[in-house]
C-alpha cells in the first residue's frame, strides 16, 4: 500500500520551501502585512484575539498550513474545513474605510496566503 503524500508531495516546491525552519522567521513579517490590508486588519481587530495574542494566532495559522502542505489529502481537507468553519463567521464592516470584510472572500484569502508565502521565501 502506498502512503498518501497529500496534495503536494515531497518533490513539490511547497514541501521544499515550507520544510525549512527559517521560514518561521517570515511569520512575524506576514502578520504585519496582514495588518496592512485595511479589511484584513478590520476583521482581525473586530473579531479575533489577534491583538491580544498574535503569536498564538501565528502558531495556529502555521500549524494548519503545515497540515495542508505536509499532511495526507484527508488531513489537508480536514484542516481546510476547520479553517473555513473558523472563518465563515468573520464578516463585517470596517468602521474606518466603510469596506466590507469577509474572511472567506477570495481576494482577502489570497492576500493572507501570499503574505505568508512571500515572507517565507525571503528567509530561505
Amino acid at each position: 500500500m502506498q502512503s498518501d503524500p497529500g496534495y503536494f508531495g515531497p518533490n513539490s516546491m511547497m514541501w521544499k520551501v515550507n520544510k525549512e525552519i527559517t521560514v518561521l522567521f517570515g511569520g512575524a513579517r506576514a502578520l504585519l502585512m496582514h495588518a496592512a490590508h485595511p479589511l484584513i486588519a478590520a476583521g482581525a481587530r473586530q473579531t479575533s484575539f489577534y491583538q491580544r495574542d498574535p503569536w498564538k494566532r501565528l502558531i495556529r495559522t502555521l500549524s494548519l498550513q503545515n497540515s495542508v502542505t505536509f499532511g495526507t489529502k484527508e488531513e489537508a481537507d480536514e484542516s481546510a474545513d476547520r479553517i473555513n468553519r473558523l472563518h465563515e463567521v468573520i464578516k463585517g464592516q470596517d468602521e474606518i474605510s466603510g469596506g466590507t470584510y469577509d474572511a472567506l472572500d477570495h481576494e482577502q484569502l489570497l492576500w493572507v496566503h501570499a503574505c505568508l508565502q512571500v515572507f517565507f521565501y525571503l528567509f530561505l
